[in-house]
């Protein structure tokens, strides 16, 4: 990264060929190999390195939509028109409601407001962004480890916005401060059923997160997913089987990088039963949103 800050590519590209040399299943920095060919000014060798990885078995899910994007700009491909979700007409639950609050964050490459057209499109019920909090992190920071404890957090939250006095049902804060929650050594997200409050930290999604792995991009997808998988556990949802639904349990970054943002029908047949008992009054989406949620997918590559 020191030799391209410098636009040194030919120093660059043989330390990240020495590193893969060592470790050839890491696509994130295969991808940075075929940027700095780019860079360089070898396009065709950059199309033909990201073809090659697209062929192979190795990407993971995320993986492919970036080789996709980086193919599609070296190509001139013209954009195929995405598939346009018909909301207008869909009813919006307005029973239950979502709040996020940025707390001690600030990372203008996450878009909150598109998070919530995305929660919105998926649960059918309203979402809003809150302002804005800034908490002492005295009583949430652990010193020793330099992480949020996830349950003080929570704490907060419920004083903040008590339960039953609350504007909405579920209240999800966001952090940049790396978290733990009990018996952990951390967590994407941590939360409690009970109070309908949540918290998730942006730190393993975005900390290292390159510009050449189209940042702007990614990090909101990431977290878009991450946000529905928790409030798909705050709504009392199963976690599937299958590895590539947002609500799937990752034990790991890179069995999170398999998820995709679209429901499995086990999540939306539980989540249309669950509507139909809790969603109370059902309005419309109506054009406005509808339209919203549609750029909002097509700017992220949500499902």
């Amino acid at each position: 990264m020191l030799y391209r800050q410098k636009a040194q590519y030919d120093g660059a590209i043989r330390a990240v060929q020495a590193g893969l040399v060592r470790e050839p299943q890491n696509v994130y920095y295969q991808i940075l190999l075929g940027e700095l060919y780019r860079e360089r000014g070898g396009n065709a060798q950059a199309l033909k390195h990201f073809r090659e990885l697209l062929d192979s078995r190795v990407p993971a899910t995320e993986e492919r939509l970036v080789l996709k994007i980086k193919i599609d700009r070296l190509t001139a491909a013209p954009e195929a028109p995405a598939r346009r979700l018909d909301l207008a007409d869909q009813p919006l639950y307005s029973g239950l409601s979502f709040g996020v609050v940025p707390l001690n964050v600030s990372d203008a490459t996450i878009s909150w407001p598109d998070i919530c057209r995305l929660l919105e499109s998926k649960w059918l019920v309203p979402c809003e962004v809150l302002p804005p909090v800034t908490l002492d992190e005295r009583p949430i920071l652990d010193e020793r480890r330099q992480q949020y404890d996830a349950n003080q957090i929570l704490n907060e939250l419920e004083r903040r916005y008590p339960t039953g006095k609350r504007a909405h049902k579920f209240i999800v804060a966001v952090t940049g401060r790396d978290i733990f929650g009990t018996e952990t050594n951390f967590v994407f997200s941590w939360q409690d059923r009970r109070t309908g409050a949540g918290v998730i930290s942006t730190y393993r999604f975005v900390a290292d997160l390159e510009d050449f792995y189209e940042r702007s991009i990614v990090g909101t997808r990431r977290l878009g997913i991450q946000f529905i998988s928790t409030t798909g556990f705050l709504l009392g949802f199963a976690r599937p089987t299958r590895p590539d639904c947002p609500l799937a349990y990752p034990n790991d970054f890179r069995e999170f990088l398999m998820k995709s943002s679209k429901l499995c029908e086990q999540t939306i047949q539980e989540r249309d039963v669950f509507l139909k008992r809790a969603g109370g009054a059902a309005t419309r989406f109506g054009t406005s949103r509808a339209d919203e949620i549609n750029r909002v997918y097509r700017a992220y590559h949500f499902d």
